[in-house]
């Protein structure tokens, strides 16, 4: 029986990025300096990372749809449990960057680069723990320097490199915020629904399945961005379009 062709009914929520001022908080950090090497070990507190759980949770609860359950009563352990990969992404994409960059900030470094993470323990109701490491400027001092001429070169920035540079830092310090109103846009991230039927409709449904979708990237469904781009919380649209030998075999399992 040949499956080339769908139909597919789509039902979701979503949530856009912001940039946000965060409080002032506090970690413990061991820093290291050998040569323009920076090394950090920060331990961030069980109760800081567990608010982050807390709060990142309940966005997906308000947002998630579940069997049993009314939108936003769904139990928060089975969020948790449910979600477990993307809520802990997304806490890590959150504390990370945050610590990271008040520990440079207090200390006055200067980053040639971004930093290299190694070492990132995070399990539920224990300390987050990582390492960064990065090259600073380094020192240089010279001596005979008087009564010495030397040409400046020059190199222009183009616009676009400030604005990837800036877009990049704003990204770092994101985190998710429920929306009420107003269509899905590329960069939100989405809880869609998703449901296979025969084109002729003929046949039961094949597969159904939930998923956290970062609109705009690639997927493997072909114009499944297109799609849902302008579609509001609790809207449905039915697309036809043909799977490739690349998609998820668990969605099409029986």
């Amino acid at each position: 029986m040949d499956h080339d062709h769908h139909d597919h009914d789509h039902d979701h929520d979503h949530d856009h990025e912001h940039d946000h001022e965060h409080p002032s908080v506090e970690h413990e950090a061991e820093v290291d300096q050998v040569g323009s090497r920076i090394t950090m070990k920060i331990m961030i507190s069980a109760e800081e990372a567990s608010s982050n759980i807390d709060e990142v949770s309940k966005i997906f609860r308000e947002r998630a749809k579940m069997q049993g359950f009314r939108r936003g009563k769904a139990p928060i352990n089975m969020i948790r449990q449910r979600y477990r990969d993307e809520i802990r992404e997304n806490v890590l994409d959150q504390l990370i960057p945050l610590h990271i960059g008040n520990e440079i900030k207090a200390r006055g470094l200067k980053p040639i680069h971004n930093p290299m993470l190694e070492d990132v323990n995070f399990e539920p109701g224990q300390p987050l723990t990582f390492t960064a490491k990065f090259d600073v400027q380094p020192e240089v001092e010279v001596a005979g320097y008087k009564n010495l001429t030397a040409s400046k070169t020059v190199r222009l920035v183009q616009d676009k490199a400030v604005d990837s540079a800036v877009s990049n830092m704003r990204e770092q310090a994101a985190k998710l915020e429920s929306v009420e109103d107003g269509g899905i846009l590329a960069g939100d991230y989405a809880i869609v629904k998703i449901a296979l039927f025969p084109r002729d409709g003929k046949g039961k449904k094949l597969a159904e399945e939930e998923r956290f979708v970062h609109v705009g990237e690639e997927r493997s469904i072909p114009s499944l961005n297109t799609q849902l781009e302008e579609l509001k919380k609790g809207d449905t649209r039915k697309f036809v379009t043909k799977l490739g030998e690349s998609y998820p075999n668990d969605l099409l399992a029986d």
